[in-house]
């Protein structure tokens, strides 16, 4: 018999807004996913580093160190590089989505945000990237 949290795919948020941490927390608990939180880039990329997360959806305002930033970080990393990573930000421009898919992200999401949106994006792209079955 399997255990259960070893089943259930971890989804690590990497936002400094806590508001935006604790709804995303609770769409993923409510969808049977492990969140895992971080306020800030750094923090964010140590958890990368020890959770391996099947999946990251990351801010790009965020104090001392942006989203893109620490994206060219795991885009850098060979064990870190297929986490597909989706982007969670206020930048509704062209440019940015440009940049981000050039980057390698999986998804751009805008806020606010459609909380089924974001589900249905996190199971496709879990699906894809092997996060789920």
């Amino acid at each position: 018999m399997t255990n259960d949290v070893e089943s259930k795919p971890s989804i690590l948020v990497i936002d400094d807004d806590e508001a935006n941490r604790k709804v995303l927390e609770m769409i993923l608990k409510k969808e049977n996913f492990i969140p895992i939180l971080a306020s800030n880039a750094k923090i964010g990329l140590e958890l990368v580093k020890s959770k391996k997360p099947a999946l990251i959806v990351l801010d790009i305002f965020m104090p001392k160190e942006d989203g893109f930033s620490l994206l060219t970080k795991l885009k850098q990393n060979d064990k870190l590089r297929k986490i597909p990573v989706i982007l969670f930000t206020i930048l509704d421009n062209e440019e940015s989505r440009k940049k981000a898919i050039d980057m390698g992200v999986c998804a751009y999401i805008t806020k606010p945000f459609d909380m089924k949106e974001i589900v249905d994006v996190i199971k496709s792209n879990l699906k894809e990237f092997g996060g789920i079955k």
